[in-house]
Formats: C-alpha cells, sequence, structure tokens
C-alpha cells in the first residue's frame, strides 16, 4: 500500500515522522534560500479511527508573499496506531499513480555506468535512477503507463537484476513503451515479458515497436489491447525460454493469433541473445 510517506516524499516534503497531530516541513515552492522568504506547509493527522491530512501554505516571515496551497492528500488508518493506508483498492492506485509520477520527475537519467544498464546495454533507453525505491538502492526505474499512456506505477531494477514494483500500484494491464513509435506499431509492434527482454528484440528487430508487460501473468491483457489499437499489424510475442514464458506467449497467440519469437538454444531470452551480439 501507498503510505503517507511515499506521498509526501513525491510531493518534495520530507518529516521526520507521521505521528498524530500537526508537523511542519519547509515548502518546496516557496524556499529559494533568501532568509525572509522562507515558508513552512503543516500537514495534520488526526485519529479517532480515521486520518485527514492536509498539506497547505502556513504563514511565516513570507506573510507578504500571496498565499497558495499543495495538493491536499488524505489518507485513512485502521486506528491511530495503524500505517496510513488509503481506504479502498481503487484510490489506493490512484494514489500509487501520484507517488509514481512524482518519483519519475524527481528521479535522474540512469548512468551509463550502472551495472544493470552496463550488462544490459540499456543506455539509449530513456531510463531513470534513484538512490532508493521500495527496500532496494541504486535502482534504475521503468515508467508503467495505463491505456490512455499516463504513468500510473514504477518497477525498480537494482544492480543485481532484483525487481520491485511501486507498492499499492496498477499492475494488471499496466505497461512500459520500448523504442515505441506509432507509425512503425501500426505495422510491427512486439510484447514481451521484461524491459531488457523487448529492448534486446527491437534493436535486433527495428521495424518493430516494443510493449513489456513487466511480467508473463500480464501479457495476455497487455497484448490483447495493442492487437485491438492496431488490428491490422504484424504482432510477434517475445518469449522467454522458461515455462511461464512460453505459457503465456502460448496463450497470447491462441487469443489474437500473433506470432511467437524464441530466442535461440543457450539464450534465455532476447536480452541475452542482443548483448551476446554485440
Amino acid at each position: 500500500m501507498v503510505n503517507l510517506e511515499q506521498q509526501l516524499h513525491a510531493l518534495g516534503l520530507e518529516l521526520n515522522h507521521c505521528d498524530l497531530g500537526t508537523h511542519r516541513a519547509p515548502c518546496p515552492q516557496c524556499n529559494r534560500g533568501a532568509q525572509d522568504r522562507k515558508r513552512n506547509v503543516a500537514v495534520t493527522v488526526f485519529g479517532d479511527g480515521h486520518a485527514v491530512g492536509t498539506v497547505t501554505a502556513a504563514a511565516g516571515r513570507a506573510a507578504r508573499i500571496p498565499k497558495h496551497s499543495l495538493p491536499t492528500t488524505r489518507w485513512r488508518m485502521r486506528d491511530p496506531a495503524a500505517p496510513h493506508t488509503w481506504p479502498d483498492n481503487r484510490s489506493a492506485k490512484r494514489a500509487a499513480a501520484v507517488v509514481a509520477r512524482g518519483l519519475w520527475r524527481r528521479a535522474t537519467p540512469a548512468p551509463a555506468a550502472h551495472p544493470y544498464i552496463d550488462r544490459k546495454r540499456l543506455a539509449q533507453a530513456g531510463l531513470r535512477h534513484l538512490a532508493r525505491f521500495q527496500d532496494l538502492h541504486n535502482v534504475v526505474v521503468v515508467p508503467m503507463r495505463n491505456r490512455a499512456g499516463r504513468i500510473v506505477s514504477l518497477q525498480g531494477i537494482d544492480a543485481s537484476g532484483a525487481k520491485r514494483f511501486l507498492a499499492g500500484g496498477q499492475a494488471k494491464a499496466a505497461f512500459a513503451l520500448v523504442d515505441f513509435e506509432r507509425d512503425r506499431a501500426r505495422s510491427h509492434f512486439v510484447v514481451g515479458e521484461g524491459f531488457a527482454t523487448v529492448w534486446g528484440f527491437v534493436r535486433l528487430h527495428p521495424e518493430f515497436a516494443g510493449i513489456a508487460a513487466l511480467s508473463a501473468g500480464n501479457m495476455g491483457a497487455v497484448g490483447e489491447m495493442f492487437k485491438a489499437r492496431y488490428p491490422r499489424a504484424r504482432m510477434v510475442a517475445a518469449a522467454d525460454r522458461d515455462g511461464a514464458g512460453l505459457e503465456a506467449a502460448a496463450e497470447l497467440m491462441a487469443e489474437t493469433g500473433c506470432e511467437i519469437g524464441l530466442p535461440p538454444e543457450g539464450c534465455n531470452d532476447f536480452s541475452d541473445l542482443y548483448v551476446t551480439e554485440r
């Protein structure tokens, strides 16, 4: 679940704790370094079985500056001591989408020297970097989009290749675009499981636009969505050489009539094939 600390972090606010009561933090919109223009924001947490938080500007020495407010945040608690969580699954996904977009804006371009970027040859893939994501450190982040193309979640990958999704974020039918151009997608597109797998495929077959479902179980929903969007295009399901990957590709072929792309023996996926051919 997305917690209050994540939401405030996405807004550029840092608090040492989120206990019941009112807390203040420097306002990221006002503070420019000038002492007479510093301003705080107030975060109020109420108990009695629910918690409602508001993030608003508080007057200080900046009383002459026109008042403004940051986006209001709201959340619920099961009891005053429970973690600050969102009241239902739909709200959790909306909250996670706000956090994902905030983290993506604050992330920096992924360095070419990052071990995962270097190992998978992803320097030109447009991914970004965060020092910390969930329980991972030194993380490459992949933006996950919904049907409308808006970022709704993130996948983080550390130097060892360990992966995490943003807590509470949309996973079903969310996807990452990989070297994607609509003009190419109208004639050729590929759907695969991992970002690096699809990146390897489109680098080896540049006539294809790429879509990464980011899990084998999500390939069906994502593949059917794009087949409906581009019904006349040649569609390939890029399968990993494992049970889940082959099964997902076979199911997608049965549903859409697409082709299955399989890397040669000795390569687990198209990322392995791409890397070995450099």
